[in-house]
């Protein structure tokens, strides 16, 4: 009978546990593959047996090596699972990885506020997705080599120069404005386009504006480039064409496009008397040359998660070896204290003692008090009788000390110590004095 109720409650647990969680989560890519930069969507669908008596909530997602770009609103609706169409919110992410190899999307928790079934009170649930892995493929052998890489779905470009370039001089400052638009990528991963040209002119770039064009469903970029250029000689000079190379990951294939090549026509000028201040004010209104950054923040060379990983480790070492020392130098004060009281502390006291002083007796008294001995006395054997005597007398006898017999002293009482350390008592009593005493003045 035990037996049959151990199986009917394994058999009901599910069904018990189903009953009580009424909240269901799961995360979904829309492909498992991707080319590097190609993004792919990570939608939540979060549904509930009952109703949602709040919004729900939930944490960014984090996704190693990639941009993230959220389409947070919440989509709500009627949803399938197992079979059951139940209502539900979805919400979705962008994501962008930025390096080849094969990672898995984190589990998302997500809290929700709904009643169970046969109440009317909303209760907190928490929930988690499962993990879902997904494969970043490298940059095809197609691609040609010298160009950056770029994978979108579609490329516009634009090359618009402020005057005609038939009716201009030396001395001239022409504005050029580039713009590349792509569709299904973000504006930062659009690559730079080449605005030099040769000797005819001197060109003076502008900072890059990047314009976020996405709409409800897509992530879209726009790059904007703008250079001033300085006529510096006459003639006839050729402008090559502007071309964007992309990868449109949904067909496998490779593309270009391109803004027209252009010839330019600069008359002399007899007046060139600005020609070098113009030359200083455009390079003084040009920004720095940067290297252009893409991927995670850095620090020091590292991305900004393993910086503060590494940050955090040193931090824990730090903190362990501090509380290490604390400990040893506790230790190792209460050793020394111990020491200091200890009978072997002072029996080198009074071996170190001036012979030739009244301080070598204060030195044996302090000493004795603190050596373990049953029923002790300090004159226990012949030797140590006459040694001791012998001392006294020159103490309180004579006005000088007589060294010898300060050295018999502290050898007398050596070998005593040392026959009482090889052969103690049978039993040895506590000290005759208290831990805390400290030497009389």
């Amino acid at each position: 009978m035990r037996t049959y109720a151990y199986i009917c409650f394994f058999l009901l647990l599910p069904q018990y546990t189903t009953a009580q969680t009424n909240v269901f989560a799961r995360a979904e890519l829309d492909r498992n593959s991707v080319y590097n930069q190609q993004p792919f969507k990570v939608t939540f669908t979060v549904v509930t047996t009952t109703w949602y008596t709040a919004p729900l909530q939930f944490d960014n997602l984090q996704v190693s090596d990639a941009f993230i770009v959220p389409f947070t609103r919440s989509i709500p609706g009627q949803y399938e699972m197992n079979g059951k169409y139940l209502s539900g919110v979805q919400f979705y992410y962008m994501v962008f990885p930025y390096k080849a190899g094969r990672f898995s999307l984190p589990s998302m928790a997500i809290t929700a506020e709904s009643p169970a079934e046969g109440t009317s009170t909303g209760r907190k649930i928490t929930v988690h997705t499962a993990p879902v892995s997904f494969t970043v493929k490298p940059v095809p052998k197609e691609y040609p080599s010298g160009h950056e890489w770029l994978v979108a779905r579609d490329v516009s470009i634009s090359d618009n120069w402020s005057k005609p370039l038939d009716k201009v001089k030396v001395g001239d400052v022409l504005e050029r404005t580039i713009t590349v638009d792509a569709l299904g990528t973000l504006p930062q991963l659009i690559p730079e386009v080449n605005t030099a040209a040769g000797k005819w002119a001197g060109v003076y770039p502008k900072n890059a504006e990047l314009k976020d064009t996405r709409d409800e469903e897509n992530a879209n970029g726009e790059r904007t480039e703008r250079a001033s250029y300085l006529l510096l000689e006459a003639g006839t000079f050729n402008i090559p064409a502007v071309e964007v190379y992309w990868w449109n990951p949904y067909v496998g294939r490779l593309y270009k496009k391109s803004a027209p090549a252009r010839t330019i026509h600069v008359q002399p000028n007899p007046d060139l008397g600005m020609l070098t201040t113009l030359k200083d004010s455009l390079a003084a209104a040009a920004p720095p040359a940067t290297a252009a950054h893409k991927g995670p923040y850095r620090i020091l060379g590292l991305p900004w998660y393993w910086a503060l990983l590494y940050a955090a480790v040193i931090l824990l070492v730090i903190w362990i070896l501090v509380k290490m020392t604390i400990i040893l130098y506790r230790r190792a004060k209460t050793a020394r204290e111990h020491y200091l009281q200890s009978e072997l502390h002072w029996f080198r006291q009074f071996r170190s003692a001036d012979a030739g002083s009244p301080d070598l007796l204060r030195k044996l008294y302090h000493w004795w008090d603190r050596f373990l001995f049953p029923q002790k006395t300090i004159t226990e054997t012949v030797e140590e009788r006459s040694a001791f005597h012998d001392y006294i007398k020159e103490v309180y006898s004579y006005d000088h000390i007589d060294k010898e017999k300060g050295e018999t002293l502290k050898q007398v009482f050596t070998q005593y110590r040392e026959q009482w350390k090889k052969s103690p008592p049978a039993e040895k009593s506590g000290p005759d004095v208290s831990a805390d005493q400290r030497p009389w003045p």
